[in-house]
């Protein structure tokens, strides 16, 4: 991925695959932009650059599947893109109290 960064791709931290229920289709899970940094979850400015920086990454992994022909993905396509999940808690409160869903 360092090279598909050097050459303009758009890159993830980290790749995850997951198999789904549906024949031939597989979940790929990112962990954001290298270049993030910190990403504050309460600021609208920064839930907007996530989304749109993973759709990006999402469009570039099947560009450089199809591309580099990694096996099992050469003619892979994207299905959809998901939305970034926000989990936040008060920090304070979570020494005192546990965690509950």
């Amino acid at each position: 991925m360092q090279k598909a960064a050097r050459e303009g791709f758009a890159t993830a931290c980290w790749y995850a695959f997951t198999g789904t229920t549906i024949p031939g289709v597989v979940t790929v899970n990112n962990g954001g932009p290298l270049e993030a940094g910190n990403v504050n979850g309460l600021r609208a400015s920064d839930l907007t650059y996530a989304e749109r920086a993973g759709a990006q990454i999402a469009v570039d992994f099947v560009k450089l599947a199809r591309r580099w022909a990694i096996p099992g993905l050469e003619h892979c396509y994207l299905l959809r893109v998901g939305r970034p999940w926000l989990c936040a808690r008060r920090a304070a409160s979570s020494a005192t109290t546990p965690y509950r869903r």
